[in-house]
């Protein structure tokens, strides 16, 4: 066996089977079909995907045009449209943009509800330390007389 490969005489080689040269030509024949075939099959996967690209495209920008028609600001109208594409099912524009619409209807809602809270503490907390700064007292005493602060002692004891 070892001679028959030293020498290279294909007739001395075919002897051993396990060392025979294989016909790659017919088997790249039989396999050929099957390549094609997954070849066709992703550049539909391509095709589709393409359409859906186009058709989104689309519908994201008459969504935005119309957001930004209505007054809202274009870069936020953007993000909130693309959001909504990706996070919900649609059949027009027109749904996405009132889908749009109430999304941040709601946002403003919070925001506003947020801002109103924190700034009536803070007035609280502004309006304590302004007044003992009226009297001549430091802002920690007169949130300590207010209740605001607790005295360290008072809270070691048990």
């Amino acid at each position: 066996m070892l001679k028959a490969l030293r020498d290279g005489i294909e007739s001395e080689i075919s002897k051993y089977e396990d060392i025979t040269p294989i016909d790659l030509s017919g088997f790249l024949q039989q396999r050929q079909s099957k390549i094609d075939v997954r070849g066709s099959i992703q550049r539909k996967k391509e095709e589709q995907e393409n359409q859906k690209r186009q058709f989104e495209v689309s519908h994201l920008e008459k969504a935005v045009h119309s957001l930004i028609t209505l007054g809202v600001d274009a870069k936020q109208a953007e993000i909130v449209v693309k959001r909504i594409i990706n996070n919900a099912e649609y059949e027009s524009p027109a749904d996405i943009t009132i889908q749009a619409l109430t999304y941040l209807k709601d946002k403003q809602g919070s925001k506003v509800i947020k801002k109103k809270d924190t700034k009536a503490e803070n007035n609280l907390l502004e309006k304590i330390i302004k007044r003992g700064k009226s009297e001549k007292k430091s802002a920690y005493e007169a949130l300590l007389e207010d209740g605001f602060i607790k005295l360290p002692i008072d809270e070691l004891i048990i």
